[in-house]
């Protein structure tokens, strides 16, 4: 199963996300964005939505700009609900991304 993480800006949650589940699927992570300077969507986007068979979004904010561009997406568009305050790799986001994908990971 391809999974694709997605954040603001891919430093800290979405990375932490990819590598938590790459021993178990082959997982993805891009931030929305392309800077904090730029509201721009990410060049890679597109590609890496195509390539996903679920697709994992941090905040109900990334799930609606998601959906307004893709108006045809086909994809569900998981919000796992985690807020941009934890560091890759922090021990309570590794907590947090484990009890909230891994019940998706079974409904394929």
């Amino acid at each position: 199963m391809k999974l694709l993480f997605i954040c603001s800006y891919g430093k800290n949650r979405s990375p932490t996300a990819e590598d938590l589940f790459k021993g178990e699927h082959e997982t993805l992570s891009l931030g929305l964005y392309e800077s904090p300077s730029s509201l721009s969507l990410n060049k890679n986007l597109d590609l890496l939505i195509g390539l996903a068979d679920k697709i994992f979004v941090m905040e109900e904010s990334h799930r609606k700009t998601i959906i307004n561009y893709y108006l045809n997406l086909d994809k569900e568009i998981i919000n796992l609900e985690i807020p941009d305050n934890y560091l890759k790799g922090d021990p309570s986001l590794v907590a947090l991304l484990r009890e909230r994908v891994t019940p998706h990971l079974t409904r394929l």
